[in-house]
């Protein structure tokens, strides 16, 4: 009997770490074979590539192969579990940023039933940095980083990379993959874009894109978050005069322009005169301290207290400027919601 035991011992541990080997490799396995995938994603892979049920997470060169260039995914969601409206809200990130660093916002929105697409696109470096105090040069970028033509010597954004062709072909490529989904709705003729049903925003540089586009087009609404602060001028002079752009005529209405901003952040200084030259309804309101509808003022701001931004060294101003609207900044309740929601949702979509 005692030495059948020490036999016994030995065979089970022997059994054990056979079972702990084939554990581990199982689990390096089942890594590895998801590296794989997320490494060579097909195009049917990306049609069924969703965070959730009915969001699209699309490669823009997959909507059209001549986009090479800025190749951080598109996302597109429809949130078919509440009744839908027949409004797009397209986001363009700030400079460097992705569609993805915005998902609290974008979430907000798509909860109200607006569809929403968060668009990847030539983001850096910044307007500001490219064009400093040359006022005329501000619109010429933007117009190239939206249209694609040659107007700046300081960018070299053809038509395939423009903002528009990258709207244009990520319509296209979803009305194709999902037809159920209505997104050919956000299109005229199937090769222009529906600008009645568009709400245009963005954060930073893409809200002075949005502001540009809303310049040139017809749209339902715009939202400029920390934007526009297009001017030749630096932010501590007292008087901001707007870059050349801002004050030609705006075919969008001035009282369908919607601005939010952070007192701690340099851009509000600029921002304000620049609201007003746009013909933003109402005069500044703090969030903090009133409730939707904001004594129904389009120019909004906040004065809370910048979180610290994880893992990341920056400034109190770089992160005032990004907690208005970047997950990684952005405030949240007791309950895990942001707290910027109700701003949010006002500015997109309140009636």
């Amino acid at each position: 009997m005692r030495k059948i035991r020490p036999i016994l011992y030995v065979s089970i541990l022997v059994i054990l770490l056979f079972a702990v080997f084939l554990k581990k490799h199982h689990f390096f396995k089942k890594i590895f074979i998801t590296q794989r995938q997320r490494t060579h994603p097909s195009e049917q892979t990306q049609k069924i590539n969703r965070i959730k049920k009915d969001v699209n997470i699309i490669q823009p060169e997959l909507t059209d192969p001549n986009i090479n260039t800025y190749l951080h995914p598109h996302i597109a969601y429809r949130n078919l579990e509440v009744p839908g409206k027949d409004k797009l809200f397209v986001f363009l990130p700030g400079t460097e940023a992705k569609p993805s660093g915005v998902k609290q916002l974008l979430k907000v929105v798509a909860d109200t039933g607006t569809s929403i697409i968060g668009l990847s696109y030539p983001n850096e470096p910044s307007v500001r940095d490219l064009c400093r105090n040359d006022s005329e040069c501000y619109g010429k970028v933007r117009e190239e980083v939206i249209y694609g033509a040659d107007t700046s010597p300081l960018v070299n954004i053809n038509r395939a990379n423009s903002i528009m062709n990258r709207l244009i072909k990520l319509l296209q490529y979803l009305d194709r993959q999902s037809p159920e989904e209505g997104w050919g709705e956000f299109l005229m003729e199937g090769n222009q874009i529906n600008w009645a049903k568009i709400i245009i925003a963005g954060h930073s540089q893409g809200g002075g894109h949005a502001a540009f586009i809303a310049k040139n087009h017809l749209v339902s609404r715009v939202v400029t978050l920390a934007a526009p602060f297009d001017s030749p001028n630096d932010p501590e002079d007292p008087q901001i005069k707007p870059a050349s752009w801002l004050l030609e005529p705006h075919v969008t209405p001035g009282n369908r322009y919607y601005g939010f901003g952070h007192v701690e952040d340099f851009a509000l200084t600029v921002l304000v005169p620049i609201w007003r030259t746009l013909q933003y309804p109402g005069e500044p309101v703090n969030v903090d301290k009133t409730s939707p509808p904001y004594n129904n003022s389009h120019q909004l701001y906040t004065a809370l207290e910048p979180s610290a931004v994880k893992n990341v060294r920056i400034s109190i101003q770089k992160e005032a400027h990004m907690m208005i609207v970047s997950d990684i900044a952005t405030p949240l309740d007791r309950n895990g919601e942001p707290v910027f929601a109700p701003v949010w949702r006002y500015m997109c979509c309140q009636e």
